[in-house]
C-alpha cells in the first residue's frame, strides 16, 4: 500500500480527468474526508485505494473516477470501523475499499441509521456554486377568426292604397236666350224642331308601370379594436433564509429579480 503520509488537509481533490471534487477537510485511517461543494456542502469518504496520483507542490490528490460518479459510489457515509486505530486496516473492514457499494459490487455499504443524511439532489456535479432556475407563467393571447352572427337582406312586396288627381276635361253645354224683335216668314214656325248638340267629357284610365326606384349596395369591412383579457400566471419565487452566522455577500441580484417583477 502507498504511503500518503505527506497528504495533508487543505488539499484538493480531483478526479481522473483533473476535474475538481473538494477539498480534504479530515485525514483518516486509509480515507480521505473530502468536502464537496460550496452552498450544498457535503462529505464524501474517499478510500485512499483509490488515489492515483498526488502532488505535493500543487497540493492536490487524483482518484480514478470521475465525480459525476461519486454520487454512485457509496462514499457518502464513514465507513465502517472508523473508531478503531489508525495504524490498522481494519478501518475499513478490509484492506481494499469493498466497504463501499460500487456501481459493479454486489453487495453495498450498510449505513448505519444514526449518521447524518444528505440532499444529494442538490449537490450532485456541483463545484463551487448552484444555480436554481426560477420558472414564471406569462400570459399570452391570439386570435381565432369565427362567425358570430349574420346580416340578412330581403325583399318583401308591401302593398299600399295610393291616390293621386288627374286633371279631366267634360263638355258643358249652355243655353243662352236673347230677346230680339225682327221680322220672320210663317213658315219658319215649325212644330216639332229638335237639336241635338253631343256633349263628350274625358275619362279617367288607369294603368302601373313597374321602375326602379332605389338600390342597396352591400358590402362588409374588417374593423380592428381592443379587448382585454386577463388570468391568473403563477411563478416561483426564493427566499433565502440564513441560519446561524451567515452573512450573504450580495443579494443585490435577488432584489433586482423581485423588483423586476
Amino acid at each position: 500500500m502507498q504511503n500518503f503520509d505527506h497528504v495533508e488537509r487543505g488539499w484538493q481533490a480531483v478526479d481522473r480527468t483533473g476535474g475538481k471534487i473538494g477539498t480534504i477537510e479530515e485525514i483518516g485511517a486509509n480515507y480521505f474526508v473530502v468536502s464537496k461543494g460550496l452552498i450544498f456542502t457535503k462529505d464524501i469518504y474517499i478510500p485512499v485505494s483509490r488515489v492515483t496520483a498526488t502532488d505535493p507542490g500543487e497540493g492536490m490528490v487524483r482518484i480514478d473516477v470521475d465525480k459525476d460518479q461519486l454520487d454512485g459510489m457509496g462514499w457518502d457515509q464513514p465507513p465502517l470501523g472508523t473508531g478503531m486505530a489508525a495504524d490498522t486496516d481494519t478501518a475499513y473492514g478490509t484492506t481494499d475499499d469493498s466497504a463501499y457499494a460500487t456501481s459493479t459490487a454486489s453487495t453495498s455499504y450498510a449505513a448505519p441509521e444514526t449518521a447524518a443524511s444528505y440532499d444529494t439532489s442538490r449537490t450532485a456535479n456541483v463545484d463551487d456554486s448552484v444555480r436554481v432556475s426560477l420558472h414564471e407563467e406569462q400570459l399570452r393571447a391570439g386570435t381565432v377568426k369565427e362567425q358570430t352572427g349574420e346580416v340578412v337582406v330581403t325583399k318583401n312586396v308591401v302593398e299600399e292604397q295610393q291616390t293621386i288627381d288627374v286633371p279631366v276635361t267634360r263638355e258643358q253645354v249652355e243655353v243662352k236666350r236673347f230677346a230680339v224683335d225682327r221680322p220672320a216668314d210663317a213658315s219658319d214656325i215649325s212644330d216639332t224642331d229638335t237639336i241635338r248638340v253631343p256633349v263628350s267629357a274625358e275619362r279617367v284610365e288607369v294603368s302601373k308601370d313597374a321602375r326602379v326606384v332605389e338600390e342597396i349596395e352591400i358590402s362588409k369591412h374588417a374593423v380592428t379594436g381592443t379587448q382585454r383579457v386577463s388570468d391568473t400566471v403563477r411563478r416561483e419565487e426564493v427566499n433565502v433564509e440564513q441560519d446561524g452566522d451567515v452573512t450573504l455577500a450580495d443579494d443585490s441580484n435577488l432584489s433586482s429579480a423581485k423588483r423586476r417583477r
